[in-house]
């Protein structure tokens, strides 16, 4: 809810990122942006959520005109959170929430032709706005080849190759599902990861990608690094 009573205009939601790291536990770690313009003022996010259940805050703040503040989070129950800014916004800025947590229980698991998988359902929070774009970045606990550095070098048929499983219907209900490498500057490995996104949604949208991780990636010696940001 950006909404604060009757008299406060609503602001325009014009991008909300989510960079998801699935680790090699499976356990989630979440960088949700939300960027909206500002046409009235106000001093919090009455209500952001629900986050994942089993989540834990890692770090949160707003970004605005070359500036970046801690917010407060408080927790309203029902892994709902009040946002506190700690000032007042001006309309006309652009102003961005980032909020960093961590989701430490697995994925659930499900079995196809006797093999396990990971089952990676992934939502972001739903508003009572439109969203100009929403945007997920999955990155996959799974090794690309070392030469393998651009997304253009993600094949289908790499892809194929990887055992992971999508749903048609799924991936054409977005405008953009795309596979790329992500480098890891901490173990200098590159992971498979998706692009996906949709533009002008609506409010309340259901925005949920799914993906099927086949379980033998999640005995790995080595797993993602969350990326900067």
């Amino acid at each position: 809810v950006l909404v604060e009573g009757a008299g406060t205009a609503a602001p325009t939601i014009t991008k909300v990122e989510s960079q998801v790291t699935v680790l090699e536990n499976s356990y989630l770690d979440v960088k949700y942006r939300l960027t909206f313009i500002e046409v009235d003022a106000r001093d919090k996010i009455s209500d952001m959520g629900p986050l994942d259940p089993g989540h834990q805050i890692v770090e949160a703040h707003i970004e605005y005109d070359g500036q970046k503040k801690t917010v407060q989070m408080v927790s309203l129950g029902g892994d709902h959170y009040r946002v506190e800014f700690g000032m007042n916004t001006r309309a006309g800025q652009t102003y961005t929430v980032h909020v960093h947590y961590k989701v430490n229980r697995p994925l659930d698991v499900t079995t196809s032709d006797g093999q396990d998988f990971r089952v990676l359902a992934w939502a972001p929070i739903q508003w009572t706005l439109s969203i100009g774009e929403q945007i997920v970045t999955f990155i996959l606990p799974i090794e690309l080849p070392a030469e393998v550095t651009k997304p253009e070098q993600v094949t289908d048929q790499l892809v194929d190759k990887t055992g992971i499983a999508v749903d048609d219907k799924v991936v054409s209900s977005f405008d953009r599902w795309i596979y790329y490498p992500t480098p890891d500057e901490t173990t200098g490995k590159n992971w498979l990861s998706v692009y996906i996104s949709k533009r002008n949604v609506p409010p309340k949208y259901h925005f949920m990608p799914k993906l099927y991780i086949p379980g033998r990636y999640f005995s790995a010696p080595s797993t993602p690094t969350p990326a900067p940001g």
